[in-house]
């Protein structure tokens, strides 16, 4: 960039910071003077807000002058200006909670991992909450200095945790722009230390889930306890079958696997022209492509009906659309596994896949938020048996400026792996081995399209010369456009140097093949144990800690026989054939833990049907305060339609598939028919009551989709006999015959009337399921019912305080009157949130429960009420699997088989 041109922007303010980020951020040549304007930059804006008074009615206005430094995640190399201010800004950061102006002038200075841990973010003005969030989840582009990374990581967790608490515990009315910036947040430089993630990717999922939720997307799903026979059915959840790490790491999953042991279907999202078809098809039975919209895709995954989903993508980065499907509950058994180098979070999913050898420590699942679960050997194997691209050119040490005789060490780790204690450790190996060089090749695009050069060698030119190694010494090498030309170029080096604390994984078996002695590094959490993991199946040395890693490194560059007779070891081992590479061992032990999960849930279902009604009521008891304390969003939404949707549906299809339940509902107050879709989707009948003419309509709909299986009967439900009634006409869904304090002012219409006996002897047949929504007149029509005669295996009725008739005390006593008729019940209680009634209806819920006596101590005396038979344990048992999915999965009863 010309002066002339640096001129020119400087003139366009926040413009100017915007081109120099990228610039200083791109790896551009020019990016040096670039990296020291934005310094400049970041400078003045910060003294400008420290100089101006905290109450300043112009600090909102001036948000747009640090909006892109503060969510770049820009690099900060300090000198003595940056220090001054920096301890300027310290000295006025106090509790709970900074002025704006300072905190405006920490996001110009430096990242948000170098000041203290957020504050509560209630205390944070509202005008600049989620441009702080941004700045407080930003990724960091580089870490300068030892223990960066890891502080990064800690102050990360510290922001999950304050925006969690700012959305469920605070409430706060911007929650939805906080939740945004959780779901927008990338998550690639959160990896490179050897902490426990397991908080800050459970707050984000969590954060994310309620996200989705807010967004019309239905995570959750009942399953019938009862599962098809014939073979398991097995889905696996791929983005891509483009080449690339992940897609020959699932071919490891399945190459060689017994065909007869399970029916796979592959689904895949995108479809690249280059993908590789041809090797997954001998071993699934179908490949998928998924529709591009979110819902439609989990819609024809839950459509196969699957014992267990694989969700076979890193679901960490960020919420892309693949997890936003895994998201979801998909199937009975959910996994996901060490594509992820932590613990995803989410709650849908069971067990995390991994192995002893990638999880040595034995405090491990305490690092995981999904139930660990453990393979013989190592997890690291990948179907590289199908990178067949030939060599396109020929390395030399010449075109690389290494002379013949010296000594040169090797890298293939990615840039962000690359941490300071890394470059710190190389440094040291080559100030111990005068006259070697160093190669690096850390621009994969797998990661990345561009990486900020300059700055990276802004730190490894920093770090050599610290150790008195001449920059020289290390050659940075571009990208080659094969595999192939990738162990070309290894082939000249002497010696591979692994990374630490994150350690490689695929980026082993190529100096394996090539036949180099390799320097790792032993760790104890998947991804600082991976590297170590592959290498000790193969029976090569690991360094238990840094000091170890250096003497190895050293004592190898020192000592030509030893490399000469490690290098024979691992070329041994490379021909015998490398069990990163075995593909068929890994798949059966892979579909051998399949079947075992499966069984283990089937076993655990067929088990919760032989309880008691009273053992499941005390298991319900558990799961319900279990998944309450846990926190799941799904679960604290689970309303009305869920009720339907995921407990009565699966329990009709579980009596239906043994011959017990017809499959016919009524449904009392039908409005558009949401409630009826799910059973009509199913195949179920529905005879759908409404009167109101605005919904007649829809009504019309319905009866045509569903080919004779959904009856509209355009008429009220009365509890005596009446041809026609008075009909309250208010806004649609909320109209009735009774009182009503929402919907505002009445209309009053005369519409058909007839009792539920009434229609019965004009349609005759058994129904399994009323459900009754007559706003405020519930417990009239139940109580006309002839149980007798009608004898409905289940009733679900709403109920709720706030209309005339209706309290605690009535609904316990309607449940004693039932109790006496022959029917359990369980009660859902919601509480109402801010608005409730007049601009939404945004309503949670607070308990799940056989007992009402503490109706109102923690909601507000509204929800739904499902009667069943007293003698059913079935609708019980359903409640309890599926109130059991929304705990933590590590204490879930349904995966102890």
């Amino acid at each position: 960039m010309s002066d002339a041109t640096l001129q020119q922007s400087s003139a366009a303010g926040v413009q100017t910071v915007g081109s120099l980020l990228a610039v200083a951020m791109g790896g551009a040549a020019e990016s040096p003077a670039a990296i020291d304007a934005v310094g400049a930059h970041r400078r003045a804006f910060a003294r400008a807000f420290l100089g101006a008074n905290r109450d300043d009615p112009g600090l909102p206005a001036r948000q747009n002058d640090i909006a892109e430094l503060a969510a770049s995640g820009f690099p900060w190399d300090p000198g003595a200006e940056d220090y001054a201010l920096s301890e300027a800004i310290l000295a006025r950061w106090t509790a709970p909670a900074p002025p704006p102006n300072v905190i405006m002038a920490a996001m110009a200075l430096a990242p948000a991992h170098h000041f203290p841990a957020p504050p509560r973010l209630a205390d944070v003005p509202a005008w600049l909450r989620p441009l702080y969030v941004r700045y407080l989840l930003a990724r960091a582009p580089i870490f300068f200095e030892p223990g960066e990374a890891d502080r990064y990581a800690a102050h990360g967790a510290a922001t999950m945790t304050a925006v969690h608490a700012a959305i469920f515990e605070d409430r706060l009315p911007d929650a939805d722009d906080l939740a945004r910036a959780v779901c927008q947040a990338d998550a690639t430089t959160i990896f490179f230390n050897a902490r426990s993630l397991k908080s800050y990717f459970r707050d984000k999922a969590l954060i994310c889930e309620w996200a989705m939720l807010r967004q019309g997307h239905a995570l959750g799903l009942g399953i019938p306890l009862r599962r098809a026979d014939g073979p398991p059915r097995i889905g696996i959840l791929h983005r891509t079958l483009q080449p690339g790490t992940e897609t020959f790491h699932l071919l490891a999953y399945l190459e060689g696997r017994e065909r007869a042991d399970a029916k796979v279907t592959l689904y895949v999202l995108d479809a690249p022209q280059n993908a590789l078809v041809a090797p997954f098809e001998p071993w699934v039975d179908a490949i998928v492509q998924l529709p591009a919209g979110v819902p439609a895709a989990v819609a024809r995954v839950r459509a196969d009906d699957l014992d267990l989903c694989f969700s076979s993508n890193n679901l960490g980065w960020g919420l892309t659309r693949e997890t936003m499907i895994a998201a979801h509950r998909l199937a009975r058994v959910q996994v996901v596994s060490g594509a992820c180098p932590a613990s995803p979070g989410y709650t849908s999913a069971d067990h995390f896949l991994s192995s002893q050898s990638n999880d040595p420590s034995p405090e491990a699942q305490d690092d995981y938020a999904e139930k660990l679960a453990f393979v013989a050997g190592a997890v690291g194997h990948f179907g590289f048996g199908h990178d067949a691209e030939p060599p396109t050119l020929t390395a030399t040490r010449a075109a690389i400026g290494v002379p013949d005789a010296a000594v040169l060490f090797f890298s293939g780790a990615n840039y962000y792996k690359i941490t300071p204690e890394m470059l710190q450790a190389w440094a040291e190996i080559l100030a111990c081995t005068p006259g070697s060089s160093l190669a690096l090749m850390p621009f994969n695009p797998n990661w990345q399209a561009n990486y900020p050069l300059a700055l990276f060698l802004r730190r490894l030119n920093r770090q050599l010369v610290r150790f008195g190694v001449a920059p020289s010494r290390v050659r940075l090498i571009g990208q080659v456009p094969t595999r192939a030309d990738l162990m070309s170029v290894m082939r000249l080096a002497d010696i591979y140097l692994d990374t630490f604390p994150y350690s490689g994984a695929c980026s082993l078996v190529d100096p394996l093949l090539v036949g180099l002695p390799i320097v790792a590094r032993a760790g104890t959490r998947l991804r600082t144990a991976q590297g170590g993991s592959m290498l000790s199946a193969e029976g090569l040395p690991v360094s238990p800690d840094n000091e170890a890693y250096v003497e190895r490194a050293v004592a190898l560059a020192h000592d030509p026989e030893r490399r000469k007779a490690e290098a024979a070891k691992v070329g041994d081992a490379a021909r015998r054939g490398l069990a990163c590479l075995k593909t068929a061992p890994f798949a059966k032990r892979f579909f051998a833990f399949c079947g075992e999960a499966i069984d283990a849930r089937a076993r655990a279902a067929a088990a919760l049907r032989t309880r008691s009604v009273e053992e499941l009521t005390i298991a319900l008891s558990r799961a319900v305060a279990t998944a309450r304390a846990d926190g799941a969003p799904a679960f604290r939404r689970f309303l009305d339609l869920d009720v339907a949707r995921q407990l009565l549906l699966p329990w009709l299809q579980t009596l239906a598939a043994e011959g017990r339940a017809t499959g016919r509902i009524v449904d009392i107050g039908a409005c558009l028919g949401e409630m009826s879709l799910p059973f009509l989707n199913a195949g179920f009948r529905a005879d759908l009551f409404e009167p109101d003419p605005d919904c007649a309509a829809r009504m019309a709909e319905i009866v045509a989709a569903y080919g004779g299986r959904a009856a509209h009967v355009s008429a009220a439900v009365v509890w005596a006999p009446a041809s026609s009634v008075t009909f309250n006409k208010r806004a649609v869904g909320v109209s009735g015959i009774g009182a009503s304090p929402y919907g505002g002012a009445d209309t009053q219409i005369t519409v058909a009337a007839t009792t539920l006996g009434d229609h019965l002897e004009r349609a005759p047949g058994v129904v399994d399921l009323v459900k009754i929504d007559a706003e405020g007149s519930d417990f009239d029509i139940l109580r006309s019912i002839d149980l007798a005669a009608v004898a409905p295996k289940a009733i679900m009725v709403e109920y709720g305080a706030t209309f005339p008739g209706q309290s605690a005390e009535t609904v316990r006593a309607l449940i004693a009157e039932m109790a006496a008729a022959g029917y359990g019940a369980v009660v859902f209680e919601y509480r109402m949130l801010e608005g409730f009634g007049r601009t939404n209806w945004d309503h949670e819920l607070v308990d799940i429960t056989t007992n009402a006596d503490a109706l109102g101590a923690a909601g507000d005396s509204f929800g739904n009420i499902v009667f069943f038979r007293a003698e059913d344990a079935t609708l019980l048992a359903g409640l309890v699997s599926l109130v059991d999915n929304y705990g933590p999965a590590p204490g879930r009863l349904m995966l102890a088989g």
